[in-house]
C-alpha cells in the first residue's frame, strides 16, 4: 500500500522495519600500495613523467619516513596556530613555472569550455546567465556595514566533499554559542532546502518565499533555533539569487554571520563581496581539476583574492606519501588539460589551512541526520567537535564574555588548537 509522507523525515526515506547492515569504513585498507596505485602518488623524478596526474610529482628529495601528519608513533610538529603553515613544504612544481603570456584565444577557449562543461545548471537561457555573473558590478557598497562584529564567508568545494557538511554544522556550532547566523544556499542543488524544510509544507512556503523576502529587505527565512536562519529555494529558482547586493545587504544588517553555501554556479558576485574564501578538499585528487577551474575562472573575473583564500582539508585520512602539502601544492595551480599552460591561484606556502578527519561515526551520524532533516551536534566524536570548535573560532573568534573580536583583514585564531588536536588523537589511538 501507498505510504503517506512523514513529516520531519526526508521524502521517500521513511522508516521501515528492515534493519540496515553494519556499516564499514570504506578507507579501511591493510595492503600496501602497489604499481597500480592512483596516479600522481608514484615516487618519479623531479621531471613530469606521463601517466601521473598533473601537479602531484614528486621532487628528487626523498621524503623522510613516516612523515604523515597522521602517524601517531611519532612526535607530531607543534604548530602555533591550526592555520599555521611552514614554509618547508615540498615544491610540487619544482621544473613548472606559470605562463604569464596567456593569448586571448586561449583565455576565451577556457571560459566557453568551462561554461559548457557546467552549463550553469542545463538552463536553456545559459548565456544570459553567463553574461550576468561574468559582468556583475556591484551596485551597493557593503564595506560601510562591516563592522566588527559582522563576518560574511562562504563554502566552496567539488561535489561530495563536504562543503554543506561544513557549512550546516559550523551553523548549528555557532548559533549555539549565541552568535546570530544565516546561511544562504546559492548551490543549483538547493540541499538545504530539502533538509531544514523537513518535508513540512509551512516549511516549504516560507523557503520558496525566502529570496524574495531579502531583496525586499525583511528578512524571513526558516527559522531553525533562536539564533540560526536558512534562506534557500527550489533548485530551478536562479534569477533571484543574481540579486547578489540586495540579498547581502539585507543579510549583514540583520546577522552576525552570514555562511555562504556556493558552487560553481553561484554568481560571481558573491565571491567579490565576501570577507572570506574556504575551500572545502578531501584527500580525493581527482576532484582538484574542477575546484582549481573554476578558481582560473574566478581569478580572470578579478573575484579571487588570494588574501581571502583559506583552505579546510576535510575528511583527512591516513594515506601512505599523502601529506596535507601534497594536496595544498596542486590546489595552489590550475593546469590545463592538455598541458599548455599553467596558472597559480595561491601561495601554496603560505596559505592558511585545517585539517578535519575522517571519522565512521562523525560520518554515519550525519547521514542520519539529513535522513531525519534535522542538523544536530549530538553523537559526533570529541574529536571532531575539537575541530569543528577550531574552526568556528577562526571563522567567528569569540572573547570569553561572548563579544566578537573579529577585525577585518587581520585573522585569528586558536594558538594551541593544532596541539590540542594531536594530543586527543594520540589519546584515542587514531
Amino acid at each position: 500500500t501507498q505510504q503517506e509522507s512523514t513529516p520531519g523525515t526526508l521524502p521517500g526515506f521513511e522508516s521501515t522495519q528492515q534493519e540496515q547492515p553494519a556499516q564499514t569504513n570504506p578507507f579501511e585498507t591493510s595492503q600496501e600500495p602497489t604499481s597500480g596505485t592512483l596516479p600522481g602518488f608514484e615516487n618519479t623524478q623531479q621531471q613530469s613523467t606521463p601517466g601521473t596526474l598533473p601537479g602531484f610529482e614528486s621532487t628528487q628529495q626523498e621524503q623522510p619516513a613516516q612523515t604523515n601528519p597522521f602517524e601517531t608513533n611519532q612526535e607530531q610538529p607543534v604548530q602555533t596556530n591550526p592555520f599555521e603553515t611552514s614554509q618547508e613544504s615540498t615544491n610540487l612544481f619544482a621544473n613548472q613555472t606559470p605562463n604569464p603570456e596567456i593569448n586571448n584565444t586561449t583565455e576565451n577557449n577556457f571560459d566557453q569550455s568551462f561554461d559548457m562543461q557546467n552549463n550553469y545548471g542545463g538552463y536553456s537561457d545559459m548565456e544570459s546567465r553567463k553574461k550576468r555573473r561574468s559582468e556583475y558590478v556591484n551596485t551597493i557598497d557593503l564595506s560601510s556595514l562591516l563592522t566588527p562584529d559582522k563576518k560574511v564567508i562562504a563554502c566552496l568545494g567539488t561535489s561530495k566533499n563536504g562543503t554543506s557538511f561544513i557549512i550546516n554544522n559550523l551553523a548549528e556550532l555557532t548559533s549555539s554559542m549565541g552568535i546570530n547566523t544565516a546561511i544562504l544556499d546559492t548551490t543549483s542543488n538547493r540541499n538545504a532546502y530539502y533538509i531544514y524544510t523537513k518535508n513540512e509544507e509551512g516549511l516549504r512556503e516560507i523557503a520558496l518565499n525566502s529570496f524574495d523576502s531579502l531583496i525586499n529587505k525583511q528578512p524571513e527565512g526558516i527559522k531553525v533555533n533562536k539564533n540560526l536562519t536558512v534562506f534557500t529555494s527550489l533548485p530551478d529558482d536562479e534569477d533571484k539569487v543574481e540579486m547578489v547586493d540586495e540579498i547581502l545587504e539585507t543579510l549583514i544588517k540583520n546577522y552576525s554571520l552570514v555562511l555562504i553555501d556556493t558552487d560553481f554556479t553561484t554568481p560571481i558576485g558573491y565571491f567579490k563581496q565576501i570577507q572570506e574564501l574556504y575551500l572545502v578538499q578531501s584527500l580525493d585528487i581527482l576532484t582538484i581539476q574542477p575546484l582549481t577551474a573554476f578558481l582560473r575562472k574566478l581569478k580572470s573575473k578579478n573575484a579571487l583574492e588570494e588574501n581571502k583564500i583559506r583552505i579546510i582539508l576535510n575528511k583527512a585520512v591516513k594515506v601512505k606519501g599523502i601529506q596535507e602539502k601534497t594536496i595544498i601544492g596542486g590546489m595552489a595551480f590550475y593546469t590545463d588539460p592538455a598541458m599548455s599552460y599553467m596558472t597559480e591561484l595561491f601561495d601554496r606556502n603560505t596559505v592558511k589551512y585545517i585539517t578535519i578527519l575522517f571519522e565512521d561515526e562523525t560520518y554515519v551520524r550525519y547521514l542520519e541526520n539529513i535522513i531525519n532533516c534535522e542538523i544536530t551536534l549530538k553523537g559526533y566524536s570529541k574529536v571532531f567537535m575539537q575541530s569543528l570548535k577550531e574552526l568556528a573560532n577562526i571563522v567567528y573568534p569569540l572573547t570569553g564574555n561572548g563579544q566578537s573580536t573579529y577585525r577585518p583583514p587581520q585573522l585569528y585564531g586558536n594558538e594551541s588548537a593544532a596541539n590540542t588536536t594531536l594530543d586527543q588523537m594520540r589519546r584515542n589511538n587514531y
